[in-house]
C-alpha cells in the first residue's frame, strides 16, 4: 500500500507527461479516501480484538482460551499503531488537499519536494 511520499514521487515523475493542476488533486483526494477506509479497518479491528480478548479473559477458564486472549489483546496494540501511521498520513493528504486547492504549479512542486525529502 503506498504512503503519502510514494504518492508525491509518483504524481512528481508524471508532469512532465501531463498538466499538474487535475492529477494532483485526483491523486490526493484517492490517497486520502485509501488511508480513510484503511483508518476504519484499523479501528473496527482493534475493538473486535480487544472486545474478544476481554470477552475470553473474563469468560473463560481454560489456560488456552487466556492465552488466545492475550494475543489477541497484543494484536490490538499492533492495530493501534497502524491506527496512528494511517491518521497521520490521512490527516496529511487532507491538509495537501486543501493548499493544492489555491496553490500554483510552481508552489506546488516546492512543497512537494520539501515533503519528500522529509518524509
Amino acid at each position: 500500500m503506498p504512503n503519502l511520499k510514494d504518492v508525491l514521487v509518483e504524481v512528481k515523475a508524471s508532469w512532465a507527461e501531463a498538466g499538474a493542476g487535475l492529477s494532483v488533486k485526483d491523486a490526493l483526494r484517492k490517497h486520502r479516501e485509501r488511508e480513510f477506509r484503511l483508518l476504519l479497518a484499523f479501528g473496527a479491528l482493534m475493538v473486535v480484538l480487544l472486545g474478544v480478548a476481554t470477552w475470553l479473559l473474563v469468560t473463560s477458564g481454560s489456560q488456552a482460551a487466556k492465552t488466545f486472549g492475550g494475543l489477541a489483546g497484543l494484536g490490538g496494540g499492533g492495530c493501534f499503531a497502524g491506527l496512528l501511521r494511517a491518521w497521520k498520513d490521512w490527516s496529511r493528504t487532507d491538509l495537501l488537499v486543501i493548499l493544492v486547492e489555491e496553490a500554483s504549479k510552481a508552489q506546488i512542486a516546492t512543497l512537494f519536494d520539501k515533503l519528500i525529502n522529509k518524509l
